[in-house]
């Protein structure tokens, strides 16, 4: 895992925290000063093949994998 993988994972469980809900996309982009979310996007699904979020069938957010 990247140091890049390692900051957008410890964002996204900071993020669940704080509001019950992982963070959209767009908030991950925005945190990350990317500008789309297709950046975002690529993160979220290295995260997802490593096995640390899952995919709800919306897309639009990323849980934690328990």
């Amino acid at each position: 895992m990247t140091d890049l993988n390692k900051s957008v994972l410890e964002f996204i469980k900071k993020y669940t925290e704080l509001h019950s809900e992982p963070p959209g996309l767009r908030i991950i982009a925005d945190k990350f000063e990317w500008k789309s979310n297709t950046s975002a996007y690529k993160q979220v699904r290295i995260l997802v093949r490593e096995g640390h979020l899952k995919k709800l069938p919306s897309g639009r957010h990323f849980p934690l994998s328990k």
